[in-house]
């Protein structure tokens, strides 16, 4: 029994697919079957159920791999509490971010990260909160990047920055308004919206307290992963959308124009790093949140916590 073998069942389990499992892991399926196939062996016990499609693990497989989970973090731990006696800054670290941070956020800090930490595999990907979440879980990410507060026990998070939540308006009606409008301005036309699971789409129907149906009352008929595609819906077609802070730190003067305030207090998303707890790259994780509120445009660093809008 060996390292290599536990992750593979764990990657395994999250995958269910000896193809996938071996991509993901860097090796040729038939070496990653063989593996599982020696560990059933030595253990004398089936840990998947090759019939199954999905495969799916077997009810002692369930229990081996949870059993292997932990040995590979306390293994893992072992490695950060040398490395952090000696004061290296060292390892790898795979982060998750949601789509609607990762182009905006992702280039202010992995430069000068790279640059303090070249010890560290840096290895970033975007997904959905809720692929994160199950993510982490599955040790498939060590850490995340997304908007909170999200009630789940098996998740630790901790706020790293809060970013406003502003109104892009169609250029035709940009004229109408000062820098700032009121939901109902917002609500008396078309409302441009992200696609399903994108927690911003959430928080977008819950500031502007609507049901998911009732915006389509609202000439709604398209929705996008793409907060720049939305932009451009609105400029072409009328209407708005709700965008966050940094979306609008590159737009030129005529489209900056464009973006409104939202209210006498305009809300905010928290956004957070998220790991498992009692993880052992705790150090890495310190490092990474230092560095990208150091990074920061100034007018980020300074939001607060005054109107936070629910997930």
């Amino acid at each position: 029994m060996n390292i290599a073998q536990l992750q593979y069942i764990i990657t395994l389990n999250h995958y269910q697919s000896f193809s996938l499992a071996a991509e993901k892991n860097h090796v040729t399926q038939p070496t990653l079957s063989t593996q599982v196939r020696k560990l059933e062996e030595e253990l004398g016990v089936t840990l998947f159920d090759r019939e199954s499609h999905p495969l799916v693990p077997t009810a002692v497989g369930v229990q081996v791999i949870e059993q292997a989970k932990t040995i590979v973090a306390e293994i893992n731990s072992l490695r950060e509490i040398a490395e952090s006696h000696n004061n290296i800054i060292s390892g790898s670290l795979k982060v998750a971010v949601i789509p609607t941070l990762a182009p905006y956020l992702v280039p202010y800090f992995l430069g000068p990260f790279l640059r303090e930490f070249p010890e560290v595999a840096l290895k970033i990907t975007e997904e959905k909160t809720e692929n994160i979440v199950s993510g982490l879980k599955n040790q498939e990410f060590d850490a995340g990047i997304a908007a909170t507060p999200i009630n789940d026990p098996g998740i630790d998070t901790e706020p790293i920055f809060y970013e406003k939540l502003l109104c892009y308006m169609n250029h035709d009606m940009s004229p109408g308004y000062s820098n700032k409008v009121r939901v109902e301005d917002i609500l008396e036309s078309k409302v441009w919206v992200l696609a399903e699971g994108n927690c911003l789409r959430t928080q977008v129907f819950n500031l502007c307290n609507m049901a998911q149906l009732y915006h389509r009352d609202l000439e709604m008929d398209y929705e996008s992963g793409s907060i720049e595609t939305l932009m451009k819906l609105a400029d072409r077609e009328g209407g708005s959308t709700l965008i966050p802070e940094l979306a609008t730190l590159d737009l030129d003067e005529e489209r900056l124009g464009q973006v409104k305030f939202i209210g006498d207090q305009n809300p905010v998303r928290e956004i957070s790093l998220m790991s498992r707890p009692r993880s052992h790259k705790a150090r890495l994780f310190e490092v990474l949140s230092q560095t990208i509120r150091e990074n920061l445009p100034p007018q980020i660093q300074e939001n607060k916590q005054d109107f936070l809008v629910p997930i």
